[in-house]
């Protein structure tokens, strides 16, 4: 597909828009892990720690690594911390059909 004439880019909005999450799912590994409700999101998306990344200074693996490590003293141990950002990394939202 080439770009019309005068356009030198397309910016597309994907998560929240296209790519949809269902909270709920966050909600379940927070309980199997014994976190309250919100942990995940707090830990993640604190603005020192998801910054870099959406900023592309570090990678999504990099990222989800921090992540993972802020929350040891959260789980209380190196392992849980690893699975439970594991099981958070495995969703991959829904696509939105009527936006796509």
């Amino acid at each position: 597909m080439s770009a019309p004439k005068g356009i030198a880019a397309f910016l597309f909005d994907v998560d929240g828009v296209l790519r949809l999450w269902d909270g709920s799912q966050v909600e379940a590994i927070e309980r199997l892990y014994g976190l309250e409700p919100g942990t995940l999101t707090a830990v993640a998306y604190d603005a020192d720690r998801f910054g870099p990344a959406l900023l592309g200074r570090i990678t999504d693996q990099d990222w989800r690594a921090s992540v993972a490590a802020a929350m040891v003293p959260i789980c209380g141990d190196v392992g849980k911390a690893i699975d439970c950002v594991a099981d958070w990394s495995a969703r991959h939202g829904h696509i939105d059909p009527d936006v796509l």
